[in-house]
């Protein structure tokens, strides 16, 4: 067959009437022309013969009429739950007096709004519509070189846009062969608005603080107004020494409190609260210099919270910090204190507090 005549039997097999919901829609929103029945279909009946028009259905945009039809408009992102066009029948009665609601996918606007927050976790969504005139969320990272994580995966080429699609389908949910219900789907799986809290962006070569320090064993991992902290109350009492050797022993990244702030004090004195006959280790010692603070983690020490007339550094010996959880005056206040007692000395200081050992985890590794 020549190519000329092919074109010729293709052209003349092509529809020029529209015969699809979304055809419809598109020729509505690009203000076309809706032809719904052959234009070769020769009758004399039209759509008006029937009276009035069917209305407009729950949730719609217009309906339109050509020929012997009605067609109902949804709003695009949105279908017909079923009956979406009406004919004029021979006996000037409408088939129908009812176009079925229009439907569509459960709104994820608020959970986009709160969630999906480049600044804070680089992720970014925008919304297309599909061919068919259905919505589509589509998520991807800012920066091309970060990770994309939606769900449970990961997809290393963050830049590229994942699309989760809003589906209209029949049957479905337990409905009806012919009822629409329309419900979003990522990847051939069920979707729902609540799963968008699940999608984030991280930089492939930016280090996870959680992994690189992970909570020891028999730890308690608690959410706070200044970060994720780890900690153990370990039992029985003991000098400084003891404790430093306890918290070693969990992990090399674990110490005693370093309060840097009121509300880090207020958070290790609450874990045991007041006590009749000991108080607690702080992780904080002017040893190297006289006078010259510095956290058990090598940091120096900024904010202080004094008992009266502390630090006395008494008989020269002072140079450990405790919490004094015992004296009803200055519950949560700060001492300096002696290592150890030495069992020799003629006072009989027993130098042993409770121990907790923590870690606050830091925001970047």
């Amino acid at each position: 067959m020549k190519l000329s005549a092919l074109v010729s039997v293709v052209a003349a097999t092509e529809k020029t009437w529209l015969t699809k919901e979304w055809q419809v829609q598109d020729a509505y929103f690009a203000d076309e022309e809706i032809t719904l029945q052959d234009p070769k279909e020769r009758s004399n009946r039209q759509w008006h013969d029937c009276g009035e028009k069917p209305p407009v259905p729950v949730n719609g945009r217009d309906v339109r009429c050509n020929g012997t039809a009605c067609a109902a408009v949804c709003p695009i992102g949105w279908r017909s739950q079923g009956r979406w066009k009406i004919k004029c029948q021979a006996d000037n009665t409408w088939s129908h007096t009812r176009f079925s609601p229009c439907v569509t996918c459960p709104d994820m606007s608020d959970e986009l709004a709160e969630h999906i927050v480049e600044a804070e976790n680089g992720a970014e969504s925008q919304s297309i519509f599909s061919k068919v005139n259905l919505p589509v969320t589509q998520f991807f990272c800012g920066r091309s070189t970060s990770a994309l994580h939606i769900n449970g995966k990961t997809f290393q080429k963050g830049g590229q846009k994942r699309n989760v699609k809003c589906l209209c389908k029949k049957g479905q949910n337990g409905d009806p062969w012919w009822k629409n219900s329309c419900s979003w789907s990522f990847q051939g799986k069920p979707w729902f608005p609540s799963m968008v809290k699940t999608v984030s962006c991280k930089d492939k070569n930016v280090c996870d603080p959680a992994k690189k320090y992970p909570a020891p064993a028999g730890y308690t991992v608690a959410k706070t107004s200044f970060g994720t902290v780890y900690y153990k109350i370990h039992d029985g009492l003991h000098n400084r020494g003891e404790a430093l050797a306890l918290c070693a022993a969990d992990a090399s990244f674990v110490h005693l409190p370093i309060p840097r702030d009121d509300d880090q004090n207020s958070f290790y004195y609450n874990l045991v609260g007041k006590q009749r006959e000991w108080d607690m280790w702080l992780g904080i010692t002017d040893e190297v210099s006289e006078g010259t603070w510095m956290g058990d983690d090598g940091e120096p020490i900024t904010w202080f919270n004094w008992r009266n007339k502390e630090p006395n550094n008494f008989q020269g010996g002072e140079h450990w910090l405790e919490m004094d959880l015992t004296d009803n005056r200055y519950l949560g206040k700060w001492n300096d204190w002696f290592f150890a007692a030495d069992k020799t000395e003629r006072l009989n200081y027993t130098n042993e507090n409770k121990v907790i050992c923590t870690f606050v985890l830091p925001k970047k590794c």
